[in-house]
């Protein structure tokens, strides 16, 4: 079994691997839009460039670098990170230095990430920054490869007092926080003040919301603006607001492992820590907003996510069906579920099937309201007529709903 992992240049796409597989350079020229291309096909232009087992990950960064992080702990010098030039030459790049054991200290390089031009106040100057998760050395080294042959350690964050593993991380916009992700479950996210690479300077580290209750490993993360989106394993699909940084808030959530169709009900196959399971990876970078979450046990998930202030805010269901104003919502972004049941003229349906003009229960009274519109924001939508009885909502009670739900209803009677 080959493990994989890609990254793109220009028009470019670098294929590391691991477990017997090679560095594949794709051209991506030349795509096929809609249709996926044949296998080994000649409207697939790619070259097989070796490097064999050189890329459990892959970074490009620097303005034409590319690093092809090993993440062993071997006994053996062929550990750490690899550097290659893309600018020399993108289709077949040549290795121009490496960052491996120094003093027998490990240097897994499980991940990485390049810097360019950033400052280091004890040389006076800007240098090329590889920040680099040295896996079972439990720290983060901040390494000059300003000149590729010779990489200077420069600074690391300290050594944990019990195990830790590193294994990924982020640096913000700003260049200064960089947000650590352990793979040991020890304290899983960590922030260091990076801003003098010389002397990384702990900030602080968390948890999501319910780990106490339901403890689970954390893997990657990245960070856009004041947000950090976490594939947290088993803890699904998680978002924080790290405007500061002393107060992480938890803002967003999706169980992509225990609830993946997030109906309330949770996964039948459900395995808690014999292997690896949940939220692997994410990417929130396309233009669109749009970000990408990949779960092994469930496959790609695809999500729109929003801030509280660019639309209404939607309150959470209420499990005890008490009276509840929309005066004060509470920031959940909440919609039903397509295959919800719902009762349409008496017979029990899904939401998926409704149509404008239907009549569908609405209350446990047994009152029918008729659907007028669908949508995500109706600015003539009533309050009053937004609670419709489901039978497959996490509480077994109606949802009720803010008007800018994506169903409105009109009373009958």
């Amino acid at each position: 079994e080959i493990w994989q992992n890609s990254v793109t240049q220009k028009i470019f796409a670098y294929v590391g691997a691991q477990s017997d597989g090679n560095l594949i350079i794709v051209d991506l020229t030349v795509l096929s839009h809609g249709e996926p291309h044949d296998v080994d096909g000649a409207n697939c232009p790619y070259t097989d460039r070796g490097r064999k087992d050189y890329g459990h990950t892959v970074t490009v960064g620097g303005e034409g670098l590319l690093i092809m992080n090993t993440a062993s702990a071997s006994d053996d010098d062929d550990v750490g990170c690899y550097i290659f030039d893309l600018e020399a030459d993108a289709w077949n790049p040549p290795l121009v230095g490496k960052y491996s054991r120094t003093s027998r200290a490990l240097t897994d390089c499980h991940d990485s990430i390049v810097r360019k031009n950033m400052y280091v106040p004890s040389l006076k100057a800007n240098r090329t920054i590889l920040i680099s998760a040295d896996g079972y050395a439990g720290v983060w080294r901040l390494v000059d490869i300003t000149d590729t042959e010779n990489p200077t350690i420069l600074g690391q964050t300290d050594e944990p007092s019990e195990f830790s593993y590193a294994h990924s991380h982020t640096l913000d916009e700003a260049g200064e926080l960089l947000y650590v992700f352990e793979e040991s479950n020890t304290y899983d996210i960590g922030i260091w003040n990076v801003s003098d690479p010389s002397h990384p300077k702990f900030v602080n580290s968390f948890s999501y919301s319910n780990n106490n209750d339901r403890n689970s490993l954390v893997h990657n993360g990245h960070i856009r603006g004041n947000e950090l989106f976490v594939a947290y394993y088993e803890a699904g699909f998680r978002i924080f607001d790290v405007t500061d940084p002393l107060h992480p808030i938890e803002t967003g959530k999706f169980d992509t492992y225990f609830d993946p169709d997030y109906d309330g009900k949770e996964n039948d196959n459900i395995v808690l820590r014999e292997d690896y399971y949940g939220a692997w990876n994410l990417y929130p970078y396309l233009p669109s907003g749009i970000v990408l979450v990949s779960d092994l046990w469930n496959g790609l998930y695809i999500f729109k996510v929003r801030k509280s202030t660019d639309e209404p805010e939607i309150p959470t269901t209420n499990p005890n069906n008490d009276d509840q104003s929309n005066d004060d919502p509470l920031n959940i972004d909440l919609c039903f579920s397509s295959n919800n049941e719902i009762i349409v003229d008496g017979v029990p349906s899904s939401i998926k099937n409704l149509k404008i003009g239907d009549s569908v229960m609405v209350d446990e009274k047994g009152n029918y309201g008729k659907v007028y519109s669908f949508g995500h924001y109706e600015p003539n939508a009533k309050p009053e007529y937004i609670e419709i009885h489901s039978t497959n909502d996490k509480t077994g009670a109606p949802l009720i709903l803010s008007e800018a739900h994506m169903v409105f209803v009109e009373k009958e009677n």
